[in-house]
């Protein structure tokens, strides 16, 4: 019990705070603009749906070797390390970007995009 929350004392405390860009968008004013806007939100909604479905096969696949890790390490415990499903995982990620693609986009359009960098984890 003292070894996990030493560990969950340390890893919380090295961590430094976490930020996310929040974007202002321009309203379109034109047919063309609106039309562009379209185009960017169905290309955001690819980008978010390729990005889940990566995500969920990096999971699966993760998954899968962390279960043959943990046969391995039962036939042969003094030759492998006691697996972690973390280790495993950690590689998997659903930030692709795709919010920072659709302001991009947006700004293709002609149109303003304000970006600020907002704490929202760790925040002192």
């Amino acid at each position: 019990m003292k070894k996990a929350f030493l560990f969950f004392l340390l890893t919380s405390c090295a961590l430094g705070p976490i930020y996310k860009t929040q974007y202002v968008f321009e309203e379109p004013h034109t047919s063309e603009e609106r039309s562009c806007v379209v185009q960017c939100k169905i290309a955001q909604k690819q980008c978010s749906q390729s990005c889940e479905q990566s995500y969920r096969q990096c999971n699966s696949e993760a998954q899968r070797d962390y279960r043959m890790a943990q046969l391995e390490h039962k036939k042969n415990p003094e030759l492998t390390s006691t697996p972690f499903l973390s280790n495993f995982t950690k590689s998997c990620t659903q930030d692709c970007e795709c919010d920072s693609f659709y302001a991009d986009c947006y700004s293709i359009c002609g149109l303003e995009v304000q970006k600020e960098k907002v704490c929202v984890n760790n925040c002192k």
